[in-house]
């Protein structure tokens, strides 16, 4: 099949709407329809992993990014130094600093979880570029469906229920 038109047989994905597809649906299409360099790159964007096609690079380099801006911010809630949790980085981004930063300041965890989320897709976008059907529009379709998988698993209820069953699944206290 033509890149083009695998492209445009997938499902539009959407921020804060279940995904069409499942990942493991796409990595099969993939496998299916991809060849190479970019099936090697959309593996290595599915599992998270090191590939030396630029565009995973430069993702990898925007999650480093902000996962270091989101270490500085939890070390310094902790009034601990960050340099243990830090990765060697190329350089600092004041819109993902800042970002990070308005996360932080939200009350809820789950508030907190979907701005980085929301952060990273604005990343991935702007990684994907303007121009339709391309390579890196199927690159960064990868990245989004994991961030679209993760934020079904971010659920309050579901989350409710999973501290309410650590926490009778603990040892009362003894008096």
């Amino acid at each position: 099949m033509n890149l083009d038109y695998f492209i445009a047989s997938l499902p539009m994905l959407l921020p804060g709407h279940p995904p069409g597809i499942t990942l493991e649906a796409f990595r099969a299409a993939c496998a299916e329809q991809l060849a190479g360099r970019l099936a090697a790159a959309v593996q290595a964007l599915l599992d998270d992993t090191d590939c030396d096609h630029p565009f995973v690079r430069a993702w990898n380099a925007h999650e480093t990014r902000l996962r270091n801006a989101v270490a500085r911010r939890r070390a310094a809630r902790l009034k601990q130094d960050p340099q243990r949790w830090l990765r060697p980085d190329d350089a600092g981004d004041l819109r993902v600093e800042h970002g990070v930063a308005a996360a932080f300041e939200l009350p809820d965890p789950l508030q907190r979880e979907r701005a980085l989320a929301r952060l990273r897709w604005q990343a991935v976008e702007a990684l994907q570029g303007i121009q339709p059907l391309t390579p890196e529009v199927l690159l960064a379709y990868a990245v989004k469906l994991r961030l679209l998988a993760r934020w079904t698993l971010l659920d309050d209820a579901l989350g409710r229920q999973r501290l309410e069953a650590l926490l009778s699944a603990q040892p009362s206290p003894r008096p």
